[in-house]
């Protein structure tokens, strides 16, 4: 029922603002149907494909739209535990050298390397992603 609510809500609020967007940006030459808002599912990795659900995928697909949107509206849920965030003072004080050294002093080599348009594995190669980065879990 909140479900219905919340797409409720969404349609009269959004609705104005969809058509003032359409209005101010040309999307033109933006092509949907090959832009992937899901990545990792079952059914995009060629060795569990001939497996993947497509009805489950649906689901989960339309429960992360709507987890989204619920906690953009709403913000994180006072029910859940909190989430604790670890913090170490002088972490970054030690690490300085290393990452000057390897980055340039304010880390000109790294916004070049990202500006390039590297892809994973050569941002991999450099350090700037774990190399564990991509991989399932």
């Amino acid at each position: 029922m909140k479900e219905l609510g919340l797409a409720i809500v969404l349609g009269i609020l959004l609705v104005p603002t969809i058509q003032a967007t359409t209005d101010i940006f040309d999307f033109s030459n933006l092509d949907w149907s090959k832009f992937r808002f899901f990545r990792n599912l079952p059914s995009q990795n060629p060795a569990t494909a001939p497996y993947a659900n497509p009805v489950l995928e649906h689901f989960q697909k339309k429960k992360a739209v709507l987890d989204y949107l619920d906690r953009l509206l709403l913000g994180n849920s006072l029910l859940g535990p909190p989430t604790p965030i670890e913090f170490h003072p002088n972490y970054g004080k030690a690490w300085r050298p290393y990452f000057e050294h390897h980055y340039g002093r304010r880390a000109e080599r790294l916004i070049e390397l990202l500006g390039s348009g590297a892809s994973v594995d050569k941002l991999k190669y450099h350090g700037v992603l774990p190399q564990d980065f991509g991989s399932y879990h």
